[in-house]
């Protein structure tokens, strides 16, 4: 049996972790379900480029209010 891994990102101002979120969306058995960040183009760029609906200006927000 195959579990379905979330995968919430935490902090997107680093180049390194858009191409880690590229492998990512590719992989079988994962789901990017949201992420975290203080600068609100990067949440917008997360969203149109990857399809994340869940976006928290506060990484606190991500872990109470994420589904």
């Amino acid at each position: 049996m195959s579990s379905t891994y979330r995968v919430g990102v935490v902090g997107l101002v680093h180049d390194h972790v858009w191409s880690e979120i590229k492998h990512w969306a590719v992989i079988p058995h994962v789901e990017l379900v949201a992420v975290a960040d203080a600068h609100p183009p990067l949440l917008e760029r997360a969203q149109s480029e990857f399809g994340i609906d869940q976006t928290f200006d506060d990484v606190g927000r991500l872990f109470d209010e994420c589904e």
